[in-house]
């Protein structure tokens, strides 16, 4: 179970208190920098698109942000 949203303006893939992946893309226009020192996992400080394949195997998803400025490096996620 995971929940996938937007409109914070980063990147941010964290767990919640209770185990549930929690996905945030940021948007296509601007973001804007943190003054935390905290870092909200490995996701790149970029505008792109998150491409999400739910139907790899039940129960089961894979995510892969892209930076908007490297369109060609995706990849079509295995099955």
């Amino acid at each position: 179970t995971a929940c996938f949203s937007g409109h914070f303006h980063q990147n941010v893939v964290a767990k919640s208190s209770w185990g549930m992946d929690m996905i945030v893309t940021g948007p296509l226009s601007m973001l804007l920098r943190s003054s935390s020192s905290k870092q909200f996992g490995p996701e790149p400080h970029n505008i792109g698109f998150r491409v999400v394949d739910v139907g790899a195997q039940e129960g089961k998803f894979k995510h892969e942000f892209v930076p908007l400025e490297e369109p060609e490096s995706l990849v079509q996620l295995e099955q």
